[in-house]
């Protein structure tokens, strides 16, 4: 029988168990590495012998807990939970016969907290309810100095700066949840910011360009659809 690890609650990553050691740890040269705060950087390790699969801790600062049972060692079956630290992993069992190819996949890297480039727009969507509202209110306070279409840009201008605030505040709640449409919906909000200040430069003579919704909106967009990060920290 072949073993795979697979984390839980969310599936998303695995790594088959082949006939050397599976090492786990926070530090980057073990197969199986968990980012998370209470995992070790030598954390455990799980070997098969004698055709049986065996969990070692080594001498981890969290521990390893075997079915909610603290181990140094213990023997593994298909079905046991293993939690290093506060990451949990399954141990399943897998009759088929896995292919070369597969044997040595690596899992995607997993992180817990907002970190790297990620704290700048986190930064961003609080910010953006605050400063929206007041935009919307230096606007809408001087529209009596112009008149017509003019008029009509402004409004159209506050109304989006109020959608736009509105969006941010719903954006943050579910970012700092980590949840998985989260790239998606940023990407949308950063190609809708981008569009709407290039437009705005083009029906209004007098709008001031907004170069940093221009230039630095398509670059986030294009980060969140394709950054490694991303997707190891959007996964609730």
């Amino acid at each position: 029988m072949n073993y795979i690890i697979r984390s839980v609650p969310y599936p998303i990553w695995e790594v088959t168990i082949g006939e050397d050691p599976l090492f786990i740890g926070s530090g980057a040269e073990n197969q199986l590495a968990p980012q998370h705060t209470t995992v070790s950087k030598q954390h455990a390790a799980i070997q098969i012998r004698d055709g049986a699969l065996w969990l070692t801790d080594l001498k981890s600062s969290a521990g390893t807990i075997v079915n909610g049972i603290q181990v140094q060692q213990a023997e593994l079956k298909p079905g046991d939970e293993v939690a290093f630290g506060e990451s949990r992993w399954r141990v399943e069992g897998v009759t088929a016969q896995i292919s070369p190819e597969t044997s040595n996949v690596q899992p995607q890297k997993r992180y817990e907290s907002i970190r790297g480039w990620l704290v700048l727009p986190a930064i961003g969507l609080i910010v953006t309810p605050i400063i929206g509202p007041i935009l919307v209110y230096i606007e809408m306070s001087s529209i009596g100095n112009f008149h017509g279409i003019y008029q009509t840009i402004i409004v159209m201008n506050s109304f989006v700066n109020i959608i736009l605030s509105i969006a941010a505040v719903i954006l943050a709640v579910f970012f700092f949840q980590k949840k998985k449409f989260v790239p998606r919906w940023m990407t949308a909000f950063y190609w809708a910011n981008a569009i709407w200040a290039l437009l705005l430069c083009f029906i209004s003579s007098f709008a001031i360009i907004d170069v940093r919704s221009i230039i630095l909106s398509p670059i986030w967009a294009i980060y969140f659809a394709k950054s490694e990060r991303v997707k190891g920290t959007f996964v609730n």
